[in-house]
């Protein structure tokens, strides 16, 4: 009987989901050159976003998101209790993962959705 296994190194050891062979991977010193107003990322549970387009846009101002262009995000982002509309809007600017090693989290965020990138 023929049973398809993936290859390993598709497998995340911290969720053991599987990753899209296509996902990009980031460290997070890549992340940190993108500190700024025309090109700003940020992470949130291991996840980057590329949020440039969207600071103009965002409802508390693009300041508040610029305080932490190039870093991780995430608990400025659950601390202020965002709702699922934001959480939906957030993930069209996903871009990648970070590399296993600048992983700060134990899961993806969320743990089943992966970015499309």
């Amino acid at each position: 009987m023929w049973v398809w296994r993936p290859k390993m190194e598709n497998i995340s050891p911290n969720d053991g989901t599987i990753r899209s062979a296509s996902t990009t991977q980031y460290s997070l010193k890549e992340v940190s050159m993108h500190s700024h107003y025309s090109s700003c990322w940020i992470t949130i549970r291991n996840k980057i976003y590329d949020i440039t387009d969207y600071l103009a846009e965002h409802p508390g101002g693009a300041e508040i998101i610029l305080e932490f262009a190039g870093y991780d995000a995430t608990s400025a982002f659950f601390d202020k209790g965002h709702s699922r509309e934001a959480i939906k809007t957030l993930e069209k600017y996903c871009i990648g993962e970070l590399t296993l090693d600048d992983r700060l989290y134990a899961e993806i965020f969320p743990a089943t959705s992966r970015c499309s990138s």
